[in-house]
């Protein structure tokens, strides 16, 4: 259409996820929500338009949750990102695309503006129970104290997020990435000595524990798996996949009791898991 050539398809600078629904509403003609937090980026197609100096912000929590390690942040603001780690990193996005030069130790002064930037996003749209307890229904309390594993009618949140750099623990990273490779591929035993190898470094790992137990249970090794599912459980009462991989090992080891158990906990926690719906009617038949 006339005029079209003016408009570039397409706009190289970033922007974020907040934005993208906006967007889709406003290029679709529907009305925005006043709940969302982001805004249209259409404008940005005017070739005119002034590139955004926007905070954009970013987490991972899995290498915390998986592999105790630190939670990672970052925060990029043209074309600086700092990231929030024990050793923080410092990158100069227009020169260093790669992220490979850590300018921290140089430029100490604005990495630490902006980590102060990062913490007053992070302050503003805390959610306000975060640090609070995540309320648990009766029955949920029930299923679950009744098993041993809770005594409290809630569940705190984690006190912290500290641990070790992620970046020191990328080669134990890649060698999980390595056993769950393996297990994909039938190759449990060659699997299991690698998972096994991590938890003899570090026990907590729960997700390797977890790999384990599912390695385990298609092994046809339920009381052992038992075993691993059980550990789960007892660090982490509100895993539903624990609850029911347990249940399915008792029920392979025709512990029905245990299993009606662990399932009704799973389903407690979790009442649309259907898996679990249907392996408590297989017993009750």
């Amino acid at each position: 259409p006339k005029g079209a050539a003016s408009s570039p398809s397409r706009v190289d600078q970033p922007v974020k996820l907040l934005d993208v629904a906006p967007t889709i509403l406003q290029f679709a003609g529907a009305p925005r929500p006043a709940q969302f937090q982001g805004r249209s980026l259409l404008g940005l197609l005017t070739a005119n338009t002034s590139p955004l100096q926007d905070e954009i912000y970013s987490e991972s929590l899995y290498a915390h949750r998986s592999f105790g390690t630190s939670a990672l942040r970052s925060l990029r603001v043209g074309g600086y990102k700092y990231i929030e780690a024990p050793r923080p990193e410092l990158y100069d996005l227009t020169r260093d695309r790669l992220e490979a030069h850590n300018l921290y130790s140089t430029r100490k002064a604005l990495a630490l503006t902006y980590r102060a930037r990062l913490q007053a996003l992070r302050a503003r749209f805390r959610p306000e129970q975060s640090t609070g307890a995540r309320a648990l229904s009766p029955e949920v309390v029930e299923a679950l104290t009744s098993l041993g594993y809770v005594a409290v009618s809630s569940v705190r949140a984690e006190a912290t997020e500290q641990g070790p750099d992620p970046k020191d623990r990328i080669a134990d990273y890649e060698q999980y990435g390595k056993a769950l490779i393996l297990s994909s591929t039938g190759r449990l035993t060659e699997s299991n000595a690698q998972l096994r190898s991590l938890l003899a470094k570090d026990p907590g790992l729960i997700s390797v524990r977890m790999s384990l137990g599912v390695n385990l249970q298609r092994l046809g090794q339920h009381r052992e798996a038992v075993e691993r599912f059980r550990e789960v459980a007892k660090h982490d009462p509100l895993n539903v996949l624990a609850h029911f991989n347990l249940g399915v090992s008792q029920y392979e080891l025709k512990d029905l009791d245990g299993a009606i158990q662990e399932l009704e906990a799973a389903l407690a926690l979790a009442p649309y898991y259907t898996r679990a719906d249907v392996l408590l009617g297989r017993i009750w038949i």
